[in-house]
């Protein structure tokens, strides 16, 4: 059980513990970070857990932070809702086409790699998939799938599914059909 002040690092940010089972963020601006981005994206991974705790009855916050399917649909949401906002907000610093490029890169950059981590480009993915398609979103001059984009066919129909559930209700009515595509990416 954690304490009141405890602080714990999950890799790119730092949460304190205010009260039991409660969070609040500690922003740990890094390179390439926003401090306005990231404290959005976080808050769209409060609300999502909120609404995840609520449908399920279940209030103990890391029992919903080990839900794996619904973890990184949250982290597509996020990048979703923080891109589409910073896009609206202040625009892009390049074209469409050359930002739509180096969300690609990302990608290719895990997979092309020496050791591929599945776990690594499952979260790579989702996470640029959430931009692409809010940038798509915002620039529909885009085409809809990138070429080079997905690793393997069970990462597009990954794409395609989360291009169609872009909302907690939506993820919450295709959960196992959401589970079921990350498991396909195991078999790949």
């Amino acid at each position: 059980m954690l304490r009141e002040g405890s602080i714990i690092n999950y890799e790119t940010h730092e949460f304190i513990y205010n009260k039991e089972n409660e969070m609040e963020l500690l922003v740990v601006k890094d390179r390439g970070v926003t401090t306005i981005g990231t404290v959005f994206h976080e808050k769209i991974h409060g609300l999502d857990y909120y609404m995840f705790s609520d449908y399920t009855g279940n209030s103990n916050l890391r029992e919903l932070q080990e839900n794996v399917p619904f973890h990184y649909w949250t982290e597509f949401h996020a990048e979703y809702q923080t891109y589409m906002y910073l896009i609206k907000a202040n625009g892009l610093s390049d074209t469409p086409q050359k930002a739509a490029d180096e969300l690609r890169e990302k990608i290719q950059n895990v997979y092309s790699g020496l050791k591929v981590y599945l776990d690594d480009l499952l979260d790579i993915s989702i996470r640029q998939y959430g931009r692409y398609i809010a940038l798509q979103e915002c620039y529909p001059e885009l085409p809809i799938h990138k070429a080079k984009f997905y690793p393997n066919e069970s990462f597009m129909d990954i794409y395609i599914f989360l291009r169609k559930h872009r909302t907690f209700n939506s993820i919450m009515e295709d959960m196992s059909e959401w589970d079921r595509l990350l498991a396909a990416t195991e078999q790949s």
